[in-house]
């Protein structure tokens, strides 16, 4: 069995404990729901958080992803409408995921595909490190020290 085998056996034996951790998410305010895929190498969710005056944030995740070998991989974020942009419902989600990863003890949370400017400030700005070169999907990483 190659390692690609062997690490989609891991996460399809892993999803029972992993949809329940996620499920923790809701803890923090957030309605958590996995992600219907074809995907069988990571474990694809949706977790949205809404705040006052209708401004819903969603921040989708995987877990136990093969390729990042981080905890948390956040492949998306977004904030509805778009009228609400700018007024830190993002931020707020995003140190909400933080603080469960921290309590949850997972080690690594990494934004992916991170392309232009405003979003290298936004990651920044909530404590992520640029991953060092190459790093040809401009990933930021944040490590929560347990």
């Amino acid at each position: 069995m190659n390692d690609h085998k062997a690490w989609v056996a891991h996460v399809q034996a892993s999803r029972q404990d992993m949809n329940a951790l996620a499920a923790t998410l809701e803890g923090y305010g957030a309605s958590v729901a996995p992600v219907a895929t074809r995907q069988v190498n990571s474990l694809p969710y949706v977790a949205m958080f809404e705040f006052p005056d209708r401004a819903i944030t969603r921040v989708f995740f995987n877990l136990k992803d093969e390729q990042a070998k981080s905890d948390i991989v956040i492949t998306n974020l977004t904030t509805l409408p778009e009228s609400a942009r700018g007024n830190g419902f993002a931020s707020q989600a995003i140190q909400l995921v933080l603080a469960w990863a921290k309590e949850q003890r997972l080690n690594e949370v990494r934004a992916t595909q991170v392309g232009n400017e405003d979003a290298r400030g936004f990651w920044t700005k909530n404590g992520f490190i640029r991953c060092p070169d190459p790093n040809p999907c401009g990933d930021y990483v944040y490590v929560t020290k347990n």
